[in-house]
C-alpha cells in the first residue's frame, strides 16, 4: 500500500502485538498467536491460509471479538476495543463486524431469522 493513501485513510482493522496463549493442562500453556501485526484498509480483501492449528480461527475470534486476545491491541477504527466489556463487545459485534464461518453453526431449534439475530 502507498504512503500517500496511509497518510490519507485510517485502518479498518489493526492488529497489534496480539498473542493468545490456551491452557493445555499440568500448568503448561500453548501459545498459537506470537506478536501478530496486521492491517485490513477499508475495501480490502484479505485471506488467511495454513495447517490446521497453525491460529488462523484464534486471530480471527480475537479480530472479530468473538474471544478476547491474551494481549495485544484490537484496533477498529483507531479504537483499541480488545478490553472493552462483553456488552460494549455486543453492540460492535452487531453494528461492525460480519463474521460468517466457512462452516455454518445454525442452532436447529431456531427458525433462520433467530440464528441471524443473535448476538
Amino acid at each position: 500500500m502507498s504512503s500517500d493513501r496511509q497518510e490519507a485513510q485510517q485502518t479498518a482493522l489493526s492488529l497489534r502485538g496480539l498473542t493468545r496463549s490456551y491452557p493445555v493442562g499440568g500448568g503448561r500453556t500453548l501459545e498459537v498467536l506470537k506478536g501478530v501485526d496486521l492491517d485490513v484498509w477499508p475495501g480490502e480483501i484479505v485471506g488467511l491460509i495454513g495447517p490446521s492449528g497453525s491460529g488462523k480461527s484464534s486471530l480471527l475470534h480475537a479480530a472479530g471479538l468473538l474471544e478476547r486476545p491474551s494481549s495485544g491491541q484490537v484496533l477498529l477504527g483507531g479504537e483499541d476495543v480488545a478490553k472493552l466489556n462483553d456488552a460494549a463487545r455486543t453492540r460492535i459485534r452487531l453494528n461492525t463486524i460480519g463474521f460468517i464461518y466457512q462452516f455454518h453453526h445454525l442452532l436447529a431449534e431456531f427458525s433462520a431469522v433467530d440464528n441471524v439475530a443473535l448476538p
